[in-house]
């Protein structure tokens, strides 16, 4: 193993003399600001919420047009699975970016 020593040098030598595009892209995630990351997480719980909102309107509508139009059966099922589905997938979303949010202010 080779021994190094640490040299503290000044930010605004080290863009200079490199790049301020090389710091930017070397930076890690850690350095972005958290309202880069807080909007994200909350637009997918609303979308959630508005999707399972949305799905009890439908369920509550196809219910009652069921005896009338029993066409609507055809559609009832595959409707409901991929809200739900979608509804799955936005609350999984909310959850990690919530998890990582809490990793990185730690």
């Amino acid at each position: 193993m080779s021994h190094s020593d640490w040299i503290k040098i000044e930010f605004q030598e080290f863009v200079n003399k490199f790049n301020i595009e090389l710091v930017i892209q070397k930076a890690p995630k850690i350095l972005y600001s958290k309202k880069d990351k807080e909007h994200v997480a909350e637009n997918s719980l609303i979308a959630a919420i508005l999707i399972a909102g949305l799905s009890l309107i439908y369920i509550a509508i196809s219910v009652i047009l069921m005896p009338i139009y029993p066409i609507n059966t055809f559609i009832f099922y595959p409707v409901l699975g991929a809200s739900g589905m979608a509804i799955g997938w936005f609350t999984y979303n909310y959850y990690h970016l919530m998890q990582s949010r809490e990793l990185y202010e730690q």
